[in-house]
């Protein structure tokens, strides 16, 4: 397999740990924390702009398979990663979030979309998980105990929250029998 390709196949495995982290941060980033240069048109600093941004660039490296522009896309991807990971254990460890609960019910809403909604929840804490749980491997790898720590407290976390969304969905689909 062609290192770019590998590459490629690398931060689109990351990208869901990524928006694992900036969903259980729970507020905003300031982007003047971030490198300068790094991102470009994200202003406000919400985990949408980040995730949209670091998509933008793997579909442009998708069109650049082969030479230096595909190394240089992939590299500069996983620094975006990498740098916004960081960002939010920095910002998780100085404060305490509350853990949200995605299946609650911020509006009205027809029980069919709110259970849809809940379905589509589950499938996206499924493959943050998955991407956690490959990160930690390769982590396992390097034999950075500190980082594995974290990703097993992410990992639990996820998992607690994918079960709640779970036990919800199971008890309103129960109910409608």
């Amino acid at each position: 397999m062609d290192t770019i390709e590998f590459d490629l196949r690398k931060v689109v495995e990351r990208l869901p740990e990524l928006e694992w982290k900036l969903g259980a941060l729970g507020r905003k980033l300031n982007v003047n924390a971030l490198p300068r240069g790094l991102f470009h048109k994200v202003t406000n600093g919400c985990a949408k702009g980040f995730v949209d941004n670091i998509k933008t660039d793997i579909d442009e490296m998708q069109l650049e398979l082969s030479g230096r522009r595909g190394r240089y896309l992939a590299s500069r991807i996983e620094q975006k990663i990498s740098v916004l990971v960081q960002l939010c254990q920095l910002h998780s460890k100085k404060t305490k979030t509350t853990d949200y609960v995605g299946a609650s019910i911020q509006s009205l809403k027809t029980r069919q979309s709110w259970l849809q909604g809940l379905d589509d929840e589950m499938s996206k804490l499924s493959k943050q998980r998955q991407a956690l749980v490959q990160r930690l491997h390769h982590i396992n790898a390097e034999k950075n105990t500190e980082l594995a720590l974290t990703i097993h407290a992410d990992i639990g976390k996820l998992e607690q929250r994918l079960s709640m969304a779970k036990e919800q969905f199971d008890k309103a689909s129960g109910a409608s029998l």
